[in-house]
């Protein structure tokens, strides 16, 4: 039950995140980020797809299970990213990983500032 002024100490904030960014599971298998000044986005990607983070290039390398994934950025840095907390990749940008993997397909769960574009890569 909510204390008085309707807010809940520490409700809804996920392990690993940054402190500002709460997280709400809806039907467990949506996620929904609310932010301040900060972007959610949520794609789908299978192994050997690609995206930019601004300027920077990532890979999708491998699924390893459906609560890991391996990515590795244009430097040749490789990171594991799991769906039980936020794995910072740039400076500023966060990445996890949903609940559910379908069809080889992973969901990717990015938190940004706004003034950073994140696009896949066409090619």
């Amino acid at each position: 039950m909510p204390m008085r002024g309707g807010k809940i100490k520490n409700a809804g904030r996920r392990p690993g995140g940054p402190d500002h960014l709460r997280v709400c599971q809806i039907l467990a298998d949506c996620v929904v980020l609310r932010m301040e000044t900060r972007m959610g986005l949520v794609l789908s990607a299978k192994p050997g797809d690609a995206f930019f983070i601004g300027r920077r290039r990532i890979i999708v390398a491998a699924i390893k299970n459906p609560a890991q994934i391996t990515i590795e950025r244009d430097d040749g840095l490789i990171y594991a990213v799991g769906n039980h907390g936020w794995t910072q990749i740039f400076k500023g940008v966060f990445l996890c990983i949903g609940k559910r993997v379908k069809n080889g397909y992973v969901r990717l769960v990015f938190s940004a500032p706004q003034t950073i574009l994140i696009v896949r890569d066409a090619s």
